[in-house]
């Protein structure tokens, strides 16, 4: 993957997966990362909502997006995005509780028209460097 793709792949995925946050309860997508560097240490995954649109620059995600801090595209190890996802929170005193679903199968279909290449099951839709 070159900055181009991953720079295409976010587009695609705010495009046509509504908006990413933080938060699983306010979040329209959800998705697990890892980079290389993190692979060396303890091996966690992050996991939130995906960038928006407005936070992508050409070699990396802006500081203080969706994702916190700025990630640069060629750190990205492995990206899993989940067909369906849940969570729940006590928002206001109020306890709320999500389950959503993603359509990877289309976010598949025009990540192999834009030539990047991907894995897609009926759980998961992923992009695995290592």
């Amino acid at each position: 993957m070159n900055n181009q793709q991953w720079y295409k792949f976010f587009s695609i995925c705010a495009t046509h997966l509504g908006t990413g946050a933080p938060t699983i309860v306010n979040s329209d997508n959800w998705c697990s990362w890892i980079t290389f560097d993190r692979l060396e240490e303890d091996v966690r995954y992050w996991t939130s909502g995906l960038p928006k649109s407005d936070e992508l620059n050409e070699t990396s995600l802006q500081d203080g997006g969706v994702w916190g801090h700025p990630f640069l595209f060629n750190e990205i190890a492995h990206i899993i995005l989940p067909k369906k996802f849940f969570g729940e929170a006590c928002i206001d005193g109020k306890y709320q509780f999500v389950h959503k679903e993603q359509n990877i199968e289309n976010i598949s279909d025009l990540l192999t028209n834009a030539g990047i290449e991907h894995r897609c099951t009926d759980k998961i839709l992923e992009i695995k460097l290592y």
